[in-house]
């Protein structure tokens, strides 16, 4: 069988679309986020755990301090879906 791909953009409209996640309401909370830390020159903010890559004004990448575990992810999207 040929491996399919899923593009991030795809992934993103899904997430959008389907599972009804408000990325505008997520992008406000990262800018605020990381607000003081660009104003500063920062190329990294630590906040409540999570770490904000920053490239000048853009935030590249956010990696939370621990990782959840599969399960943990899992339970945590059936507990949604209550």
């Amino acid at each position: 069988m040929t491996e399919i791909f899923v593009s991030d953009h795809a992934v993103l409209r899904w997430l959008e679309r389907v599972m009804n996640v408000d990325t505008e309401a997520a992008r406000t909370r990262i800018r605020d986020a990381v607000r003081n830390g660009v104003k500063a020159g920062s190329s990294a903010v630590m906040v409540d755990g999570v770490a904000y890559v920053l490239d000048g004004n853009r935030v590249v990448t956010v990696t939370p301090k621990r990782r959840p575990a599969p399960y943990e992810i899992q339970r945590q999207t059936k507990e949604h879906a209550k």
